[in-house]
């Protein structure tokens, strides 16, 4: 689920990213345009005053052109203009490195567990083996670790060989 939310967000970062680039790149094109135009409109301005005072016509004062300021400040758009500073990847190389651990550290408790139970199983066969009233016993199912049932002989061991096999056994939960 982490894993599927990662990759919708990854997709939606590069769509976006394009987005901005697209519409930096317009802007650039319109600030562009936008110069040319008053660069033309200031020459053709220029030129019509040349003109005018050649002729020296008398039909009335020329009106000059105002062009009006960008409501943008140019400093502002100069800033968002820019390239994007570098992103530190480093806080997800650290949470990358943290969950190769936890698997390393859980594969490894899977390893212990499953020896674990190896171990408590051919303890317990040894134990009935060792027995001669438990080779008699009829057998019974058991569940094991792996949560799957075998068939296994019933354990009829006396107070005084669980003792014993206490005293060797590390575990005595598993008793």
């Amino acid at each position: 689920m982490v894993q599927d939310d990662l990759s919708l967000t990854q997709k939606d970062k590069f769509m976006l990213q394009a987005k901005v680039s697209e519409l930096k790149n317009n802007m650039k094109t319109l600030l562009q345009q936008n110069q040319q135009l008053r660069l033309d409109l200031r020459r053709g301005a220029a030129k019509t005053r040349k003109e005018l005072k050649g002729e020296a016509s008398s039909s009335g004062p020329v009106t000059p052109v105002k062009i009006p300021d960008c409501p943008v400040p140019a400093s502002l758009l100069e800033e968002l203009l820019r390239p994007p500073p570098a992103v530190s990847k480093e806080p997800l190389k650290n949470l990358n490195s943290c969950l190769q651990q936890l698997k390393q550290e859980m594969d490894s408790l899977q390893r212990q567990m499953e020896a674990h139970a190896v171990t408590v199983h051919e303890s317990l066969s040894s134990w009935t083996q060792g027995d001669p009233a438990a080779s008699a016993a009829p057998l019974g199912d058991h569940a094991n670790p792996r949560g799957d049932t075998e068939r296994h002989s019933q354990c009829r061991v006396s107070r005084e060989a669980l003792g014993t096999a206490a005293a060797e056994h590390p575990h005595s939960e598993c008793l």
